[in-house]
């Protein structure tokens, strides 16, 4: 039977796993003949293009604010939004945060049933400011108690939910992670040069925010480089920290090449371009929790692949080479 779904985002960081996530679940919904709708907060100034077959995709305001207040704007430009919907039977929220949650109370229809995706933990970010960190903890018990299902996608966020936030395991929905092929199929290699006469590439493709740690990996590479001058190593994505990480590598004269934002196809087709592709972050609380997307286009577009040991990506040892160490990467 034809439902009506309405998803609805929370940030508007550019092209992260989680992003593709919520456009994924939102096209392979209407592709099973649902109705969907979803909302997706977008910086004013973004030049992004972006369409869904088959989806209503309504890009919400979500201004570049400091101390990241832009969520109370997108939440309120949520509930604007969803004012104007008429019918919902579903309404997932992306993410355990204000932007996407608090617009749910806002439905009148009574017979519409909750659904809250939690694909990290938003609250193990900022552990360095343990009362923001703490109110995030109570937002997210106190909205995932409410959820009528919960939806998440690797075991450390399985028990995290079930034992840290006290939810009953029936009502937990397992929906792994994962990449989509129609996109991937699209990317073109070249293969002009042969291997022996180019410079070999590294690639490292991530949204430079909160959750990157990449002064160690640039220090890897300024001494592979002095030791080999073909290697280049290109950083894909932007994000709040990427003048930040350029600065530095003026500063120790680190030739990494910030190549800033890039769009889906142009991110995929550049690491299908390279020798080898890289994952990395420090093991910390936030990065237990995770399921690197980019691990999995990484193997889905047949890259050599090095990654630390971030959340899930165990699941791959037989197909990468794990570092468990800074000095082993």
């Amino acid at each position: 039977m034809r439902k009506n779904f309405l998803i609805v985002g929370a940030l508007q960081s550019p092209l992260t796993g989680s992003k593709l996530r919520y456009r994924a679940i939102a096209k392979y919904l209407s592709r099973n003949g649902q109705e969907v709708t979803y909302l997706e907060p977008t910086d004013p100034c973004s030049k992004e293009k972006i369409k869904i077959d088959g989806v209503k995709l309504v890009k919400t305001y979500y201004p570049n604010w400091p101390f990241n207040l832009g969520i109370f704007a997108a939440m309120i430009s949520n509930v604007i939004q969803i004012k104007k919907i008429k019918n919902v039977d579903y309404i997932l929220s992306a993410k355990p945060l204000p932007s996407s949650c608090i617009p749910r109370f806002f439905i009148k229809n009574r017979k519409t049933k909750w659904i809250l995706d939690i694909d990290d933990v938003e609250s193990a970010y900022w552990e360095k400011n343990p009362i923001l960190s703490k109110i995030l903890k109570i937002f997210e018990i106190f909205v995932s108690r409410r959820a009528n299902f919960i939806t998440t996608h690797n075991k450390n966020l399985l028990q995290y939910i079930c034992l840290g936030l006290k939810v009953p395991g029936s009502k937990v929905i397992n929906l792994e992670q994962g990449i989509d092929l129609e996109e991937i199929s699209k990317v073109s290699t070249s293969k002009n040069i042969k291997n022996s006469q180019r410079m070999k590439t590294l690639v490292y493709a991530a949204f430079l925010g909160i959750a990157t740690h990449l002064e160690p990996l640039l220090r890897v590479y300024e001494k592979i480089s002095k030791k080999n001058s073909k290697i280049l190593f290109k950083i894909v994505g932007d994000g709040p920290l990427l003048e930040d990480y350029r600065k530095f590598c003026w500063k120790n004269k680190i030739k990494a090449e910030f190549l800033g934002y890039k769009s889906h196809e142009e991110t995929l087709n550049i690491i299908s371009n390279s020798d080898v592709a890289i994952n990395f972050g420090k093991e910390d609380k936030a990065n237990k929790f995770r399921s690197p997307i980019k691990v999995r286009e990484y193997l889905a577009l047949g890259k050599r692949v090095v990654s630390s040991n971030l959340g899930d990506t165990f699941i791959f040892e037989k197909f990468i080479y794990p570092a468990r160490t800074i000095r082993e990467m």
